[in-house]
């Protein structure tokens, strides 16, 4: 197996590979700490050298109307944008987000929870301990059957409280760069994303 990472300054080196030879390939969601610049692509050449007959025009085209591709591109940015305004509170998006849902229910088990959120339950579970080891969350075992409960103890309260009013701040940002029809149409079109996909 040959890995190339093509950009402006690996052209020529993509030029020399074998005609695109590759089994494998994939665009890459790119982050500052992979220290690859946005805008490449990483191809994984195969060893049996299969030809693919596929253009660099091809695979940027396929990069741009990729809707997991630029749908988890969209997802880093916002996430890191809530993460920063979020950041005297304590707390990331995610925890924020576990936390409101778990507001939101007067009894929210674990299993309730991960529909809310649509949190897959082991990275919900560690969230969820997290939360508990810091004292936002009590989680308590129901007194017949496997059911466990969660709640947000005094100090969830507040840090939801103080989570709150700087998610308010991100989201008028937003809103105002975007206008709010666009958010509003946005925010529509993502539901019907989710709805137009098939189920496991």
């Amino acid at each position: 197996m040959e890995t190339y990472v093509f950009g402006q300054a690996s052209t020529k080196k993509m030029e020399q590979s074998p005609s695109f030879s590759a089994i494998f390939w994939k665009i890459l969601l790119f982050h500052p700490e992979n220290g690859l610049d946005e805008g490449k692509c990483i191809y994984t050449l195969g060893a049996k050298g299969v030809p693919m007959n596929v253009s660099k025009q091809d695979l940027e085209a396929m990069g741009r109307v990729c809707l997991n591709f630029n749908l988890r591109k969209t997802t880093r940015l916002i996430t890191s944008y809530y993460d920063l305004h979020l950041k005297p509170s304590g707390i990331r998006i995610t925890q924020f987000t576990i936390l409101l849902s778990i507001a939101h229910q007067v009894k929210c088990s674990i299993t309730d929870l991960n529909g809310i959120t649509d949190i897959d339950r082991t990275t919900l579970q560690r969230s969820l301990e997290i939360l508990r080891r810091d004292g936002l969350v009590q989680i308590e075992k129901a007194e017949s059957g496997n059911v466990r409960s969660v709640s947000l103890t005094k100090k969830g309260e507040k840090k939801l409280e103080d989570g709150i009013d700087l998610w308010k701040k991100a989201q008028t940002h937003m809103e105002k760069e975007l206008g709010k029809e666009k958010l509003t149409t946005g925010l529509r079109l993502l539901h019907e994303i989710r709805k137009a996909v098939p189920a496991e």
